[in-house]
């Protein structure tokens, strides 16, 4: 059973209260943003919980065992300016504690970790990813059993696992990595770049941009073609404008082939090239 503050306990058997709905989502880089259904903000443990009836939870739905589907989305619109469009579409969301709670707003607790508690937590949910609609976003959450079926550990592969420059690859990309401004934009996705380079190397490159609104953002090359004219696979958050300041990373394949002859670097390598696939080990003959 649940123990509550007397108070509390008060105000949800009582016909005539003011409780409200507070969601508190926790990112991964550490940011903590508020929100309720109450028409005022809402001062708890030093955060404003800001009045946003833009969201809107929906049906949960559980099953048995480890398959949970035991899920709840968060709709709402873009009604606050704390929760930017970007910054969904970057997945700065992606993984981030979603805590749903409900006080009375005539009671707040000066703390969500006071004994007995002052609030009545519905639910603690993750961010699985942010889907985007013409109305507005759903944030897909997933509860403790969908960490618990993620799949984590190390999955033999004919490519390389790890990614160009980190810690397990080792190798050093200074001089993989060039500079570049924008001189031409087609959408958030394609643009043109200046200098002059051999195009195939920065196939499964890495761009960075350095200034402008991306500043920060990170994105996968997909094509590099004649003229510089880049190809993400993903849009970018925000607009390009001409003259952007972007490094770009040059691209690895992942395989054994590009570790021996690109960058010298086979014995790091955690392709797996030479183990046989399902199809090969059961039209091998045994002798």
């Amino acid at each position: 059973m649940k123990i509550l503050d007397p108070e509390l306990m008060a105000a949800l058997e009582s016909s005539a209260t003011a409780i409200a709905w507070c969601w508190q989502i926790e990112r991964v880089d550490g940011l903590i943003l508020g929100f309720t259904s109450f028409d005022l903000s809402l001062p708890i443990e030093g955060i404003s919980y800001e009045p946003f009836t833009g969201f809107t939870p929906t049906a949960d739905s559980n099953s048995e065992g480890l398959q949970s589907n035991n899920s709840q989305d968060l709709a709402g619109l873009f009604a606050s300016e704390q929760i930017r469009e970007g910054d969904l579409l970057a997945g700065l969301y992606d993984g981030a504690r979603v805590t749903c709670f409900l006080v009375d707003v005539t009671n707040l607790p000066s703390s969500l970790s006071l004994t007995p508690p002052q609030h009545l937590t519905i639910y603690q949910r993750y961010v699985k990813r942010t889907v985007q609609s013409d109305l507005g976003f759903n944030l897909e959450l997933r509860d403790d059993d969908w960490l618990l079926s993620t799949k984590l550990g190390k999955q033999t592969s004919k490519f390389c696992g790890y990614d160009l420059g980190d810690s397990k690859c080792g190798v050093d990309l200074t001089p993989y990595t060039f500079n570049m401004s924008v001189t031409a934009i087609t959408s958030r996705y394609q643009f043109v770049t200046d200098g002059q380079f051999n195009i195939s190397q920065f196939n499964r490159g890495k761009i960075t941009f350095n200034t402008g609104a991306n500043a920060g953002v990170s994105r996968d090359v997909a094509t590099f073609e004649v003229n510089n004219l880049i190809t993400l696979w993903q849009p970018l958050p925000y607009s390009i404008a001409l003259g952007d300041q972007l490094t770009i990373v040059q691209g690895c394949a992942k395989t054994l082939y590009d570790c021996v002859v690109r960058y010298n670097n086979a014995v790091n390598s955690d392709s797996e090239p030479h183990i046989p696939t399902t199809d090969q080990a059961i039209n091998t003959p045994i002798e």
